[in-house]
């Protein structure tokens, strides 16, 4: 007696996902031919393929990325930031700051009642290169203040611990960063 095993088709989110990793990696010739010339696929081919493409490095975007630090831009500030993949790829990424009251209530940066910040991440993809173009970096004396005013880092988020640190208002890790000394 002879069983056929039948698979379930690709699900339309994966076929999605699988076209947005196509457009954002370097991806082989070989490997594009090979997944666009598939006619059927099933689920776990989907997931074979979708393995594949997330090992490829992302593709460099175009335009430049804001240098790491604080922005304002359009009423808000920006923390640009970066760290390193496990594959060793640098990703540049920014955090926008939402300013609150003692009692929590959200207020804008600028207001005298702002008391804690809190860093999330934007909405909108790619502000690390909006920035770049339309947003004012904030010089290390501004940045300095705010870090003091809020008792943590403008440029890492973590909270300054070290004498040193708090009487300068920024770690020497970030001051080196941004450009410091």
């Amino acid at each position: 007696m002879t069983t056929t095993t039948l698979s379930r088709p690709a699900s339309e989110a994966q076929k999605g996902f699988i076209i947005g990793l196509l457009a954002e990696r370097e991806v082989s010739p070989a490997l594009r031919e090979e997944i666009l010339a598939a006619t059927t696929m099933t689920s776990s081919q989907a997931t074979g393929h979708i393995t594949a493409l997330k090992g490829c490095p992302r593709k460099a975007p175009s335009g430049t990325a804001a240098d790491l630090g604080v922005w304002e831009a359009d009423g808000a500030l920006y923390a640009v930031r970066e760290f390193r993949t496990p594959s060793q790829e640098l990703v540049r990424y920014a955090r926008v700051a939402r300013f609150a009251a003692l009692d929590g209530t959200e207020v804008s940066y600028g207001d005298s009642a702002a008391h804690r910040v809190d860093w999330i991440r934007p909405e909108a993809k790619g502000v690390v290169y909006k920035l770049a173009g339309s947003g004012r970096k904030l010089t290390i004396p501004e940045i300095v203040a705010l870090s003091i005013q809020f008792d943590s880092c403008f440029v890492c988020g973590r909270k300054l611990d070290v004498l040193a640190s708090k009487e300068r208002g920024i770690g020497p890790v970030c001051l080196a960063k941004i450009g410091g000394c």
